[in-house]
């Protein structure tokens, strides 16, 4: 499409520097996918790849499956050209918008709309869709962008005003709280998509924007422009980063490989470059036509574009991997808009860890913040999430720690391992929860949340597991059912961590709402109500006994309670600042904290004195989690985790 392009090239090894000769590039071979009858003006992939949707001015838009080269579907319902496309992360929802002034979403499948917006009083020359397709954004020709609930279609719930001619681009952040924009009047502009102003808008592109898109991570954007440039910019700092020049024709398409350090180019001048962020081309692809529109996958290696020839065309670039080579120094420091996470740490690498009495060892394989750490039904197994879009199952003992990566796309920032030590959840700000049976492939997107999941919890010795959200509503699970059991109805803000007791039968929840919550678990009622916090409450723990609670929170403090009677017991402070983690040893007779300083402290439960710190992190604490039995502790600050001995502190 002229006006946007997802290119999410997901590489192992991420930032690419080419150095042999021959170009690399001009060894790939595309598949070609040919059934238009006119220009294909918009392409969309599902997130493994697996899905391809072309958009064309015949009007159709057309599903195919790419590893067989055939038509799923083909939807012909438009009266007028089709501008737009998108699917959903599984490649269940197919979006479509048209100069016909419609925007359709429909079953990929089987071709049933499953939503239609009110008709637009103008074309419809840009939309797109979130992760889960429970969200639509639309840009018409006169300048008007406009959020929409697909659930309540009826009025937008968002309107962005700013734009004075055609809005030719549109993106949304992977937890949706950022939106950028292309128009013919050459701004580029980025919005808070919860108050509709801008963050900024510039107008450094000299014609107009016809595509944008943000990183993975949402610290950049792209955009590509009719001037013949593409523009690197930083969300945080507000103003471009790095020019990229070189293209002979309009800039139709733009995107980030997966760890956002590298990025595409697409343009009519027949090509499609591979640069790194600091503007060094990496390799050229010549396209046989013009190209329109382009879009790749967020966990494969595969590319595709629309050419004005009425082809799409899909390229494999795994034959590139081998010369690929990850640069850390290019990256910068991680930017969000979630009101709950935006004074914690930046993410940047934390090479800080030290030998000491209680490391037993360091484990590094995100290159993002890590947001979660869990262990499985034993001491040997743990899973972790991050800001790079990745879950990792790890096995501590052996020489290869990483079990399975599993890739979704979007920033993670809850994950839990089942009783089976394969099955694994994950919440990342999506309404779904994604749930992997064998560790591995494609997920499941579990759905009974209407606002984002924030965490996620496995109950100890069985596959039932819980989630809380955004909106301060838990559900909890029987394995991969598709359907919740029951809900959980109390708090009124987002719970910022759920957990079981140790033998099950309690759960207990954090909240934004400055309390925490204790509830039966098979009758999903709540217990008790603790409130002492006057700050949002970040973590939460039971004692391994089960008759006592710890908090932490924003306030700097921790607190333990008496769960039977809510009486608090102690008050744990110090000089930590935000206190992101807290957990007891064994025996119950300390409380560990950890904080957004980087700091790990041991306290005396009963005296709450401080007997320790515990020294490797540089970065904020993000998670901890102790061992089924008790005798380790996970940590995570910055990309690194720390695994600690805890059984004689």
């Amino acid at each position: 499409m002229r006006h946007r392009m997802f290119v999410c090239l997901f590489l192992f090894v991420c930032s690419t520097v080419f150095g042999a000769e021959p170009d690399p590039f001009g060894a790939l071979m595309p598949t070609v996918f040919s059934g238009h009858t006119g220009m294909v003006q918009a392409v969309a992939t599902s997130a493994d790849g697996g899905r391809l949707l072309t958009g064309g001015v015949d009007k159709a838009a057309t599903v195919w499956d790419v590893g067989k080269n055939t038509v799923v579907f083909q939807f012909t319902s438009h009266s007028m050209p089709i501008t737009s496309v998108a699917l959903s992360a599984d490649g269940k929802k197919a979006l479509t918008a048209s100069r016909d002034r419609t925007v359709v979403l429909w079953d990929a499948d089987t071709g049933k709309v499953l939503c239609t917006l009110p008709e637009f009083n103008e074309a419809v020359t840009a939309a797109t869709l979130n992760s889960d397709g429970s969200r639509i954004v639309s840009g018409t020709v006169g300048g008007i962008i406009q959020l929409w609930n697909v659930s309540t279609p009826r009025e937008p719930i968002q309107t962005f005003k700013g734009h004075k001619r055609q809005v030719n681009g549109l993106a949304l952040s992977s937890n949706g709280s950022l939106l950028v924009s292309g128009g013919a009047d050459k701004i580029f502009a980025a919005w808070n998509t919860v108050t509709g102003v801008p963050y900024f808008a510039s107008d450094s592109h000299k014609n107009s924007v016809l595509a944008v898109t943000i990183s993975p991570d949402g610290q950049l954007a792209l955009s590509g422009s009719a001037d013949k440039t593409a523009i690197l910019w930083g969300i945080a700092e507000k103003k471009p980063l790095q020019l990229l020049d070189g293209a002979t024709g309009d800039v139709t398409a733009v995107a980030f490989a997966a760890d956002g350090a590298s990025v595409w180019t697409a343009s009519k001048d027949k090509t499609i470059t591979f640069w790194n962020r600091n503007g060094k081309r990496l390799g050229t692809f010549k396209s046989p036509t013009a190209i329109q529109s382009g879009c790749a996958a967020i966990s494969s290696s595969c590319v595709a574009v629309g050419t004005a020839n009425g082809t799409a065309l899909f390229l494999d670039t795994q034959p590139l991997l081998p010369v690929a080579k990850f640069n850390v120094a290019e990256k910068s420091t991680t930017a969000t808009f979630d009101d709950d996470e935006e004074e914690e740490e930046a993410a940047e690498s934390d090479n800080s860890v030290t030998e000491g009495e209680f490391v037993v060892r360091r484990f590094m394989g995100h290159s993002e913040r890590v947001t979660s750490v869990a262990f499985g039904a034993n001491d040997d197994v743990f899973a972790s999430a991050s800001f790079d879009g990745t879950a990792i199952l790890w096995q501590r003992s052996g020489n290869n720690a990483r079990k399975s990566v599993l890739n979704f796309g979007m920033p993670a920032y809850s994950v839990a391992v089942g009783n089976d030590d394969r099955t694994l959840i994950a919440a990342s700000q999506s309404v779904s929860v994604f749930y992997w049976a064998e560790a591995k492939g494609t997920p499941k997107m579990l759905n009974a949340h209407t606002d984002p999941v924030t965490c996620v919890a496995f109950c100890p010795g069985s596959m039932v597991w819980a989630s809380g959200g955004k909106d301060g509503t838990g559900y909890l699970w029987n394995g991969g059912g598709k359907d919740a059991t029951a809900k959980l109805k109390g708090h009124t803000d987002a719970i910022h961590q759920i957990v079981f007791s140790r033998d099950g039968s309690k759960i207990a929840t954090a909240s934004n709402d400055k309390t925490a919550v204790v509830w039966d678990a098979q009758a999903a009622r709540p217990l008790r109500v603790f409130k002492g916090h006057t700050e949002p409450v970040r973590c939460v723990a039971f004692c391994p006994e089960g008759a006592k609670l710890v908090t932490g929170s924003y306030d700097d403090t921790a607190i333990t309670w008496d769960i039977a009677t809510g009486k608090k017991l102690r008050t744990f402070q110090g000089d930590q600042k935000k206190i992101m983690g807290v957990a007891f040893t064994a025996d119950g007779e300390r409380v560990i904290t950890g904080a957004n300083d980087g700091s790990i402290i041991v306290w005396d439960a009963d005296t709450a004195k401080p007997i320790r710190s515990l020294d490797g992190h540089s970065k904020g604490i993000t998670s901890i989690s102790t061992s089924p039995s008790g005798k380790l502790m996970l940590s995570s600050g910055g990309n690194a985790i720390i695994l600690w001995n805890i059984e004689k502190l």
